[in-house]
């Protein structure tokens, strides 16, 4: 055969290959994350400490911070930012906007520091909790909300700003004294939803409940 010719049908059967996966990393440690539902995902564990999010740039006025030791929602709202954000970047997140848990992140209030200049500033001391998630949706194992909530309670420091569809699981859990809890009102069936949670504190302050027993 000649030469040219056997070159030819050499970069053809290259061509015909299939692509080969990307290499990991030299030395890069993998994770397993699980899904609401038991599903493992490998995830690649981060290099440094994990920290809060700082949401300069995001529009965010109201707290200087997020915070995401769960991501993802099965709520399916058409108008969802985190959503339209993790699909636009699936590859950062593996399992999609299928709820997952992050154990990797529980350490992060212990590890953020307020810069020196904004120690004044009561927005930096702000976290909003789970901007990529719902906590307290029904589909959320107990155990996650708990360390979540473990978390919380050992770092008091913070002011942590909670938002949920299903607001009757504040009421299961003993919540930190300085969370700031809501609840989203998007239809009309869910007034009385958040009147029956929020019925308990008379609507004008949120009193502490000690002792509540974790879901």
């Amino acid at each position: 055969m000649p030469l040219d010719q056997a070159d030819k049908q050499a970069q053809q059967r290259r061509r015909a290959m299939p692509e080969a996966a990307p290499s990991e990393k030299s030395g890069q440690v993998m994770l397993t994350l699980r899904t609401h539902d038991g599903t493992e995902y490998p995830y690649p564990r981060p290099e440094g400490k994990a920290t809060f999010n700082n949401t300069d740039g995001d529009g965010i006025s109201w707290a200087r911070w997020s915070w995401n030791p769960i991501t993802g929602c099965l709520h399916s709202c058409e108008y969802c930012y985190a959503r339209e954000i993790t699909m636009r970047f699936k590859q950062v997140n593996p399992a999609g906007f299928t709820p997952l848990f992050h154990h990797e992140r529980l350490s992060a209030p212990a590890n953020t520091k307020i810069p020196e200049q904004h120690r004044d500033d009561p927005s930096w001391r702000r976290v909003f909790v789970c901007s990529m998630a719902d906590l307290y949706g029904r589909w959320v194992p107990d155990v996650w909300i708990c360390e979540v909530h473990d978390v919380m309670m050992t770092n008091p420091d913070w002011e942590y700003l909670l938002l949920t569809k299903f607001p009757a699981r504040y009421n299961k859990v003993e919540l930190p004294p300085t969370a700031w809890v809501g609840t989203s009102v998007d239809e009309q069936k869910r007034v009385r939803i958040a009147e029956d949670a929020f019925g308990w504190c008379g609507w004008s302050s949120r009193p502490a409940k000690p002792g509540a027993a974790c879901i």
